[in-house]
């Protein structure tokens, strides 16, 4: 697990690299010229009636400079104006020397960057205790001013300030005693986050034990389900608060397989949180050295952001399932009549877990857009990609369409749950799955078989609200058919009732008894396996012979 997780740091290390040509070219050779430099790689943008580029040092952007679009020829192209301020920048952080006894040639203690006044304009200068002389680092225009709407003055102190700031960090960093000082500290953090890896991994693997304790619990509840069906006449006693507490605990519970999701879940929560801590630390360490920097701010603003997406993204579906779950709760927990309270048990968690479902793909398909929109890829254009596609499948689209609204109403209609035994297209079987796509039954021999909604033309449903029982048993001709009518009357116990029974076929070798039976949902077919048992031993008691196998 550890090992998967250094992986995938990896993976979006080099990702977050690749990601911006830029952040090499600054890191490896330096700002570039404005001559070679094309307008994507030095930030030029257009806003308004200005043309902006950004001023960076060591990778982070100080302020923008302007000029109007219809700048007159003779003045100072922006892009030649942007390599000569971040060129002079590049002198102030020069070093002499190598190696260990690498220096600056500017003492950050004792630098000042100082403000010159010249006409409509003000320019930023550099001196410390060495350095009397004046280095020029930029100007500020009245156009300047005008792009961020403060006077000269006002906008050469504001950036007076942030290249001070700026300059005092980055030549504290290339102090030799900085850098033996940020490796130790490297190191001791290091040492924390090894340390609370192994931690993470102890978690995970207590989780893991967790887990084949529930999959234990799953086999173990294959052998017949966890609580039968509300009976009848029983939730006309149940107050309406039980009730709903008792649906709460059916949406939440889903056990064992919910709690395994759950436990699934935790422990994808602990690698991408271990993983964002390893991701920040990394980032923290690049940042403390000047060749690093520029790299530090490519991973800031795009790997970690694309993390944090996905990580709210999580926790955004964990909070919708919830919601779901009550509302749920509180919307199938009102219901008055007997028959619709036992429905709800049933009727909740699919519509929950259908919804949930629906929520958890909204929210991951925002998130995958607001990821390719940090890595610099136009949500307009993915849209636009999305819609030729969409043209290009016409097709499946349709079918897709067809099958959401088929699934919508199923559910709108309640024409079936999770737990019915029903009839599709004449396959027959429990109903164990269901999404606003599909529906997944389990038939008598085990088989999963998928029904897309679009394709269903037919449906019977043996279990809503109430079940019901056929049933037939032939006897021989010369048999007394009337006291085998009494017999299976008194084989018919609670819970099943009998609605009315007679003699339903007539042959010269035999008679049929016919009796409707009403049942609770899906207990049709232990009622049968009962009353088959109670008839043989009656029938077999009172000497009366069974006919032929009656026809249905």
């Amino acid at each position: 697990m550890l090992v998967r997780a250094v992986r995938v740091a990896a993976l979006v290390l080099v990702w977050g690299v690749a990601a911006s040509k830029a952040g090499l070219a600054q890191i490896f050779t330096g700002a570039a010229t404005a001559s070679a430099a094309p307008a994507a790689q030095t930030g030029i943008r257009q806003e308004g009636i200005y043309t902006t580029a950004p001023i960076t040092l060591d990778g982070a952007v100080l302020f923008r400079i302007a000029t109007l679009q219809n700048a007159s020829p003779d003045q100072l192209s922006l892009t030649l104006r942007q390599s000569y301020i971040e060129t002079a920048l590049g002198e102030a952080l020069a070093t002499t020397g190598s190696g260990g006894a690498a220096a600056t040639v500017y003492d950050p203690r004792s630098i000042i960057v100082q403000i010159r006044r010249d006409g409509d304009q003000a320019s930023l200068q550099l001196v410390d205790r060495s350095h009397r002389d004046a280095l020029p680092l930029l100007t500020i225009t009245s156009v300047d001013g005008g792009y961020h709407q403060l006077r000269v003055e006002a906008l050469a102190a504001q950036w007076q300030g942030i290249v001070q700031a700026a300059l005092e960090q980055a030549l504290l960093k290339r102090q030799p005693a900085f850098q033996r000082a940020s490796l130790l500290t490297v190191g001791e953090v290091g040492i924390g986050i090894v340390a609370l890896t192994l931690f993470a991994g102890i978690g995970i693997t207590l989780l893991r034990r967790r887990i084949r304790v529930v999959e234990r619990e799953i086999v173990d509840a294959k052998a017949g389900p966890e609580g039968g069906p509300v009976p009848e006449g029983a939730a006309d006693a149940e107050p309406r608060r039980a009730q709903r507490r008792r649906l709460l605990v059916a949406l939440q519970k889903r056990a064992p397989a919910e709690r395994l999701a759950l436990l699934h879940s935790s422990i994808g929560v602990v690698i991408w949180v271990v993983l964002l801590i390893w991701l920040a630390a990394i980032t923290w360490a690049m940042s403390l050295f000047p060749q690093t920097t520029p790299l530090a701010h490519i991973v800031a603003r795009r790997a970690l952001a694309v993390l944090g997406i996905w990580i709210l993204a999580g926790l955004s579906i964990r909070v919708l399932d919830v919601a779901i779950t009550r509302w749920a709760a509180w919307h199938f927990g009102t219901a008055g009549p007997p028959d619709e309270r036992a429905r709800a048990l049933l009727r909740g968690p699919t519509i929950s877990t259908s919804v949930g479902g629906f929520s958890r793909f909204t929210v991951t398909f925002l998130a995958v857009l607001l990821g390719l929109s940090q890595v610099g890829i136009p949500v307009g254009s993915v849209v636009t990609i999305g819609g030729v596609a969409a043209v290009a499948v016409t097709f499946a689209a349709q079918n897709f369409v067809r099958d959401f609204i088929g699934g919508f109403l199923v559910l709108f209609e309640d024409q079936y749950v999770v737990g019915d035994f029903v009839t599709i297209n004449g396959s027959s079987g429990l109903v164990e799955n269901l999404t606003l796509r599909m529906v997944q039954l389990r038939d008598a021999s085990q088989n999963l078989i998928t029904i897309a909604h679009g394709s269903v033309s037919m449906v019977k449903n043996e279990s809503r609200y109430w079940s019901g029982l056929d049933y037939r048993v032939s006897i021989e001709q010369h048999a007394d058919a009337l006291a085998a009518m009494e017999l299976v009357k008194a084989a018919v116990a609670p819970p099943a009732t009998l609605e009315w029974i007679g003699l339903d076929a007539l042959d010269r070798d035999y008679v049929t008894i016919r009796a409707s039976i009403k049942t609770g949902p899906l207990l049709q077919f232990q009622v049968q396996r009962e009353l088959n048992d109670r008839v043989y031993r009656a029938f077999t008691k009172a000497g009366i012979p069974f006919g032929a196998p009656p026809v249905a």
